[in-house]
């Protein structure tokens, strides 16, 4: 694992890190995050690591105001996102990660996401 921020695993190691009763980082959920910044094309926008409130990981890549695709580590390496397109197009699923390659599916939603707002990669 190349990536890691110990500034993010500080402020989110101990229950309650948000004021709300957030549970605590769970470290596999933040291994296999930094296992996908990893792997992730050197060419295309990284994405910003969030602490769910039941400690996983999100990878969230902001969009436009209000306006984001946010994926889900689970510590299992089960990536599933959300994104919302227009009032009758959403995108949502999960697939699995690998640890090494990002998953070819998530590739394509995260182009067609950027393609509709205007992204370019």
């Amino acid at each position: 694992m190349k990536y890691k921020n110990d500034e993010f695993v500080k402020d989110h190691s101990e229950r309650d890190w948000d004021g709300y009763g957030a549970e605590p980082l769970n470290l596999k959920s933040y291994e296999w995050a930094c296992s996908f910044i990893d792997a992730w094309p050197g060419d295309v926008p990284l994405p910003e690591l969030c602490c769910d409130p039941d400690g996983e990981v999100s990878l969230d890549w902001p969009m436009r105001i209000n306006t984001c695709l946010s994926a889900s580590m689970s510590d299992k390496g089960v990536l599933a996102y959300a994104f919302y397109l227009s009032d009758r197009n959403n995108v949502n699923g999960a697939c699995e990660f690998n640890g090494k390659t990002i998953p070819i599916h998530f590739m394509y939603v995260f182009e067609m996401v950027c393609a509709e707002n205007g992204v370019k990669l």
